[in-house]
């Protein structure tokens, strides 16, 4: 096999074999790509990973459905969007995995009002605490109203 198609080869492999999950977000220094404000507090924090293994971060998710929105990166080339929980700041969960809740009660850094939980329990007691209504990510990302 000539080299150029050896190289090519390897090359389309190694794309292929980009990062599944996102790399951390560095809180403090980090700019919302959307926004450009400093990534400061993990309760909002979302990231979005691209096909090519790129992550995206964003100071809150409202910044998030934004980017998206604004044709910024087509959606074939999203290969998937994670959120920090509000409950539980340190930890990072799929889209799949959580319900974005509505309030105007929550100060988001960018006044989306929209605070994530994992499925499940945590989100009975993050609308509870603070008075809203809990969706899934694609009711948000398909242009549901907050």
């Amino acid at each position: 096999m000539p080299f150029r198609l050896l190289a090519a080869a390897a090359l389309a492999v190694l794309a292929a074999c980009g990062a599944s999950t996102p790399r951390a977000i560095a809180f403090g220094s980090e700019a919302c790509a959307h926004c450009h404000m400093s990534i400061a507090d993990p309760r909002y924090a979302a990231v979005l990973l691209t096909t090519t293994g790129k992550t995206i971060a964003f100071d809150d998710p409202g910044c998030l459905l934004d980017y998206l929105a604004s044709g910024a990166i087509a959606a074939g080339k999203v290969q998937g969007v994670w959120f920090h929980g509000f409950l539980e700041p340190d930890s990072v969960y799929s889209a799949a995995d959580v319900r974005l809740v509505h309030s105007d009660t929550l100060r988001t850094p960018m006044a989306s009002g929209l605070a994530v939980a994992r499925n499940g329990p945590g989100v009975a007691e993050l609308e509870r605490l603070v008075g809203g209504r809990g969706r899934a990510w694609d009711e948000l990302r398909t242009g549901a109203t907050r």
